[in-house]
């Protein structure tokens, strides 16, 4: 009697869809459920009997928005048999017991701390051939709490917050689910970088000539180094832009390439004109290196020329 009582109210209250009969669908609300996608359907949240045609097209109705991935929101049964009285197209039978409230939980893929430590290993292991040669950690990681994102295929993309990625204070993760971007963070990171660099062997002056006892090799961590050189081999010869003390880094900014040509020296001035070539003797009036357009004097006619640097105290010009 209390079934029948349930289904008179509800005659009397909406339309006439709500019947007994032989053709009538049968549904049995749960008081849990859980949803996979971002829309929660009647066949999530309830039992549709007899199966066939007519019970999928039911099943098909949407009832409300999930919650987010990992969350969960409940339903009043009476709005929900409220809002789908007022759609269905199908005698339909709502079984006892029915539940006050249905619970419904998003699935989804939880993201823990460990598995974007795990990530950002996965991206320096791939990335090896930018990195120095070096013994690599990660000395410091500060994730957020673990989260959750949607089913599906999740992709990852790790961009660092410097071109070069020892020197990153930071790296965004930029999560993907089967294709569409749906998180993006940013976790702060030291990473350490302990390699073989050169390193002064004893004070070198400013303006001085590196040779090779100049140089000695060193442990140190490279990611406090903003241009470190692993290699001794192209430091001879070249030029200290300051003065650099014994035991510190030699580090690229702080050196130079000597000039070709120094100031006030003779040069060879080379004149060209298509195939043909004159060539006299000069006075560099700048340094010059490879390349570069100085001021020189022509010895014979005193004329101040600009020429293009060619090789050691030589210049080209043309005319």
């Amino acid at each position: 009697m209390k079934a029948l009582s349930l289904f008179i109210i509800l005659f009397h209250l909406s339309s006439p869809l709500w019947c007994m009969g032989e053709d009538s669908l049968h549904l049995t609300l749960h008081q849990q459920a859980e949803v996979k996608g971002k829309t929660i359907h009647l066949r999530d949240i309830a039992e549709i009997s007899p199966q066939g045609e007519k019970a999928d097209r039911l099943g098909n109705f949407e009832i409300a928005l999930a919650p987010q991935p990992g969350q969960s929101k409940e339903l009043l049964s009476k709005s929900v048999l409220k809002r789908l009285n007022t759609r269905a197209t199908e005698p339909l039978q709502v079984d006892e017991p029915i539940p006050s409230k249905i619970k419904v939980t998003r699935q989804g893929t939880i993201i823990t701390a460990d598995r974007l430590k795990d990530m950002l290993a996965s991206f320096l292991k791939d990335h090896m051939t930018e990195l120095p040669s070096a013994q690599i950690r990660i000395s410091s990681f500060k994730p957020p709490e673990n989260f959750t994102l949607p089913l599906g295929k999740v992709e990852c993309e790790i961009i660092p917050s410097n071109g070069d990625i020892i020197q990153s204070s930071s790296f965004s993760f930029l999560f993907s689910i089967d294709g569409s971007v749906v998180k993006n963070l940013s976790v702060p990171t030291i990473l350490e970088a302990v390699g073989e660099v050169a390193t002064a062997a004893s004070t070198i002056r400013r303006g001085e000539i590196i040779r090779p006892e100049h140089i000695t090799m060193s442990l140190h961590d490279l990611s406090r180094i903003r241009s470190p050189l692993p290699s001794p081999d192209a430091l001879v010869g070249m030029r200290a832009k300051k003065t650099i003390s014994r035991g510190r880094v030699l580090e690229a900014r702080w050196l130079e390439s000597p000039p070709l040509i120094n100031k006030g020296g003779v040069v060879k001035i080379i004149a060209s004109k298509g195939t043909l070539f004159l060539s006299t003797l000069g006075i560099a009036l700048t340094d010059g290196k490879m390349g570069e357009m100085i001021r020189v004097e022509n010895i014979n006619s005193n004329k101040l020329l600009f020429c293009r640097v060619t090789s050691r105290d030589t210049v080209n010009v043309e005319f």
